[in-house]
């Protein structure tokens, strides 16, 4: 980040310089609405070319899913999200035009930003959509490149952790120069990437999967096999005894020893398999499936950039940019589940069934009638998302200036076009058709699909050519291509008393098309393990127009050291969502020379993206937690009665277990769907002291956000929950509530079929308060630098549908990433150079939050043992030689994470438990890691 100094020092060279937020140029550093710039010393002092490892630490930002969120996942795209109001609500630029878009929900993937060629990072929070169009509501993110390169500079990086796992390194070239006496300049750039993956099983704190007690808690879909009893066909007493002996309840699952014979989950009786496993839990057997997920994804990365520009004529000149990306990055799942809500069950009659199972499957009052065999796939192999992207974007222009009176116009006419494809290759899925066909094997056809006959009872006893048999290997494609052209004209209009008004007036066009394929495979919804989906296709386009204003109205008064107006208005009109208006009105107020005061008020929307409108309903398989469940809190609670009575009206019976923690849900787009709205407002202040031998600079601003129409669905767990009364939505507990009809239970109680779409629903608002600190000072022979940076957050409360409350979620945190929100966030760097030497302490602290769990009311853990997370600071130190007798060469040695400060371990109420029993996202799940950067510029 800049200090006073540095500021000072580019405001003396340089007579006008633009910042983001506005398109007119301007000779004042600190616009209207907060701007926070992050340099490219603290982006290299970061020891990471993954440029959104280092946004992750500003406190204006809540980190979503990163290169340590295995699942979700999002195929290793790295994304921004400004005040936790989600990607989609950040607009990304680079070089103040959009970047190309990696997903069918139009979002930027920062791995395509050549990060080599990074100068700075400038934030701009407050809203933009006036300045800059749809997606602007919580801010903008503007990633500024090198410009007018010259030379050669060669840089590498490496990186390894405390443990010696998870290297990271990159390589670098750079070369450009001027051509044809100084008229035209041309840029080359090169880099190549690779990250190594780190698996959960390889840290202690992840490597088995916790429950709300925090004792292990996996998976009932375990590779040994459970028979499920189903509560209104269970077996007999009698028969359990027949084969365990008393103490085994008729209820129990029964799991299936590799020798044939049968254990219970509940003690495991009879249990004979391994049980050294840290995640094996005697008193309640469940399959540990955390060791295989990663924790941190590994990625393989190219990239090529060109920029250049020629002066055509006096005062015109042609400019382009090239940049072409193309990566590799994986998900890790553990092996595929098989449970009731796969819709496979078992017939008596098949030969594999083990003489103790048939003694207790005849003990039932239907004896015939088929069973559900929950089963863990791993002869199969664990679910791999193997992810391979080609990004590439051509920006073109030419732009100029001509004198208009006294004043002098800029004009810049430009056009982009930019294609994506992302081709996933999907592994360790099982085939719903064919497994079922494998189950209804016979005495007299006991190998349907020719591999020898498959045995699921039992672990390991699937042979690899029936595993090949139930497998299949799934192929999605991805493409997207934008294409957008504006024209800008910026200039003085007449004189005020301050100064020149100045207004900006342009035209854009943006044509966004989105093709989603996936595999016939996934789209016939013949698949278990990864999701089923459905073709993706539509095309968005809008043409816009905007005018602004800068209007300098006092100077030198006696109240007024400065006074100015700023404004802008932009009109949309969308092929689908039709016309939209934006507008923005900006106040600069210095009362006296060292104190600005400063407010805004942008009026943001964010239009439908494709995904929101076009996408067919997938399936999934979401966490969630059942009242019917006969261990949950609504069983026993206040409205017990109405519980049990709703329970066993939708089939789910009084001992009714929740043998799976996922239920089966159907998500969509909705065509229907209008433009969120935002009103967002700023107030603040900037302090320049005048202090002799110091250059200080502290801006304090308030900003609030109100957002409207909010895209977005209920999730399956809050339709299920609200079904139940949550959030006062059936009083009644009436099955017919509209909140039970978006469900349905299978004949043994398990809910499914959840059904949620895309909808405009409820409110969202936020507010805050942000300080920047930044200063510089000699000390003895060398100079400190400082800068701080915290957010206060006030309120952060949103609305999950028309009808429910606000729910305060400030200073809590969920069990799903991006539901961290800390009421103090804070980054503090401090630096001393000294001659060629130089060293940077950074601290990033993360107060303490109350764990809630991810249901509407973002209710307080009950059930766990871990009711809130302290506080966390992480602390980095670097140390930085430019030698002044080797002309070029820079040497970068640091350690991230100093004092090797574990994540915190806590959980929820939700029988599912969370990833990596923490936030990875948030949280540094690596630990402790060293790094080097070398570079070398002739």
């Amino acid at each position: 980040m800049f200090s006073t100094a540095q500021a000072q020092q580019a405001e003396e060279q340089i007579e006008e310089i633009t910042v983001t937020g506005s398109r007119i140029v301007r000779r004042d550093f600190e616009g209207t609405s907060p701007v926070f710039t992050l340099d490219s010393s603290s982006i290299q002092d970061a020891g990471t070319p993954q440029i959104e490892q280092v946004l992750n630490e500003l406190p204006q930002l809540v980190p979503t899913i990163t290169t340590t969120s295995n699942n979700p996942s999002n195929g290793g795209q790295a994304q921004v999200d400004l005040r936790g109001l989600g990607s989609s609500r950040t607009l990304v630029l680079m070089d103040g035009i959009r970047l190309q878009p990696s997903n069918v929900s139009g979002i930027i993937d920062l791995n395509t930003v050549p990060s080599g060629l990074i100068e700075s990072v400038e934030i701009v929070t407050g809203g933009g959509s006036a300045v800059y169009g749809s997606d602007a509501i919580a801010g903008v993110v503007n990633i500024k490149l090198r410009q007018d390169f010259e030379g050669v500079q060669v840089q590498s990086t490496y990186a390894e952790t405390g443990e010696s796992d998870g290297a990271t390194q990159t390589i670098s070239l750079t070369m450009g120069g001027n051509f044809d006496g100084g008229r035209g300049n041309a840029v080359m750039y090169m880099s190549y990437d690779d990250r190594e993956a780190v698996f959960a099983g390889d840290r202690e704190f992840s490597a088995v999967a916790l429950g709300p007690s925090l004792n292990p808690l996996g998976s009932v879909a375990i590779p040994d096999g459970f028979f499920v009893p189903a509560g209104a066909n269970a077996p007999s007493q009698a028969a359990y005894n027949a084969v365990f002996g008393s103490g085994v309840p008729n209820t129990d699952y029964i799991g299936f020893n590799t020798d044939g014979t049968v254990f219970s989950r509940t003690g495991t009786v009879n249990y004979k398999g391994d049980t050294s496993d840290p995640g094996f839990n005697p008193a309640s057997y469940s399959y540990n499936y955390s060791p295989v997920n990663y924790l941190q994804l590994p990625l393989e990365r190219r990239q090529v950039a060109a920029f250049g520009h020629y002066e055509l004529a006096d005062n015109v000149e042609a400019y382009a940019k090239m940049s072409y990306t193309t990566y590799n990055a994986a998900q890790e799942l553990a092996a595929t589940p098989i449970t009731s809500g796969v819709g496979s069950t078992m017939p008596v009659t098949n030969p594999f069934i083990p003489a103790d199972l048939a003694t207790i499957l005849a003990s039932r009052p239907n004896p015939t009638a088929p069973f559900t065999l929950y089963k863990r796939t791993t002869e199969v192999g664990g679910r791999n998302g193997d992810n391979n992207y080609d990004v590439l974007q051509m920006i073109y222009g030419t732009r100029g200036d001509f004198q208009v009176a006294d004043y002098t116009w800029n004009w810049d006419i430009w056009g982009s076009w930019g294609r994506t494809q992302r081709t996933e290759i999907q592994t360790g899925n099982v085939s719903r058709s064919a497994l079922n066909r494998a189950y209804n094997a016979t005495a007299a056809n006991p190998d349907p699909l020719g591999c020898g006959g498959l045995n699921p009872f039992g672990l390991g006893q699937i042979s690899d050519a029936c595993a090949e048999a139930i497998s299949v290997q799934a192929q999605n494609t991805t493409v997207l291509t934008n294409t957008m052209a504006g024209a800008t004209m910026t200039g003085g209009v007449f004189e005020l008393p301050a100064g020149t008004f100045q207004v900006a007036l342009g035209v854009e066009y943006r044509e966004n098309v989105a093709d989603f394929k996936p595999d016939q495979f996934l789209a016939s919804g013949d698949v278990v393990g990864f999701n089923a989906q459905q073709p993706t296709t539509g095309a968005i386009d809008v043409k816009e127009y905007f005018v602004e204003f800068d209007a300098p109205l006092l100077s030198g008064s006696p109240f007024a050291n400065y006074l100015g107006l700023n404004g802008a208005a932009r009109h949309s009109d969308y092929n689908l969502a039709g016309g939209v208006d934006t507008y923005s009105l900006g106040l600069d107020y210095e009362p006296i020379d060292q104190l600005k005061l400063r407010g805004s008020y942008n009026k943001a929307i964010a239009a439908p993206n494709v995904s929101q409108l076009f996408r067919p309903q997938n399936e999934g398989f979401p966490s969630y937690t059942d009242p019917c469940w006969n261990g949950s809190a609504e069983r026993t609670g206040a409205n017990a009665a109405q519980v049990n009575a709703l329970c066993a009206a939708q089939g789910a019976p009084a001992n009714f277990p929740q043998g799976n923690s996922q239920v089966r849900a159907l998500t969509g787009g909705n065509p229907d769907l209008a433009p969120e709205e935002a009103d967002t407002y700023t107030l603040g202040s900037v302090w320049t002291p005048d202090i002799q031998d110091v250059n200080l600079r502290v801006a304090v601003d308030w900003f609030r956000y109100e957002i409207t129409e909010r895209i977005g669905s209920v999730g399956a767990s809050s339709i299920v929950s609200r079904c139940f009364n949550a959030q006062d939505s059936n009083p009644t507990f009436s099955p017919s509530n509209q909140w039970c009809s978006y469900f349905e239970r299978s004949s043994s109680g398990v809910a499914e079929n959840v059904r949620a779409t895309d909808q405009n629903l409820g409110k969202m608002n936020i507010d805050g308060i942000d300080l920047q600190v930044d200063g510089a000072m000699q000390f003895g022979p060398g100079e400190i630098t400082a800068n701080l940076a915290w957010t206060h957050l006030l309120k952060w409360q949103q609305q999950e549908d028309p009808s429910a409350p606000l729910t305060d979620q400030e200073g809590t945190i969920g069990i799903i990433v991006a539901e961290t929100l800390p009421e103090n966030k804070a980054r503090l760097s401090t630096g001393y150079a000294l001659g060629d030497y130089s060293v940077q302490w950074t601290m990033n602290f993360i107060e303490g939050m109350d764990v809630v769990n991810s249901d509407a009311p973002r209710s307080p853990v009950a059930n766990g043992v871990v009711p809130t997370v302290g506080s966390y600071t992480y602390h980095r130190l670097t140390g930085t030689w430019n030698p002044s007798n080797l002309e070029g060469l820079s040497l970068t040695a640091g350690i991230n994470n100093l004092f090797d400060k574990a994540p915190p371990i806590y959980t929820s109420d939700s029988r599912a438990g969370i990833q990596a029993n923490t936030d990875p996202s948030v949280y540094d799940v690596l630990g402790r890691r060293y790094f080097v950067t070398a570079s070398y510029r002739f």
